[in-house]
């Protein structure tokens, strides 16, 4: 966590970061059908967010993950924060690990 704070030390750096973002196009890419595991028959989707997240706001991402996704999954681990792949990159793994292999059994 370290590594993320060290960019906002200073009014510059925090400009910089600021300005990169910016310049970010944070446009959706592609339509949700085409993010699904090649062998679900439906479009799926997998949502692994820490419980400590003051970031993220969950009920308005299930709400939007819901509309896109009928058959999405959310799982909550509540001792993690915003950084998941960070925090619990193991765990988060075998969750996406396991979600494609229920993928492909269908």
């Amino acid at each position: 966590m370290e590594g993320y704070a060290a960019v906002f030390r200073t009014a510059t750096s925090r400009e910089a970061a600021l300005g990169l973002l910016e310049q970010a196009d944070l446009a959706p890419q592609g339509r949700a059908s085409e993010a699904q595991p090649a062998g679900l028959s439906e479009p799926s989707a997998l949502l692994v967010y820490g419980g400590l997240d003051r970031t993220l706001n969950i009920d308005v991402a299930s709400r939007e993950l819901g509309a896109a996704f009928p058959h999405y999954r959310c799982v909550n681990l509540p001792s993690i924060g915003h950084f998941v792949p960070e925090e619990a990159g193991d765990l988060l793994a075998s969750l996406l690990a396991a979600f494609l292999r229920e993928g492909e059994a269908e």
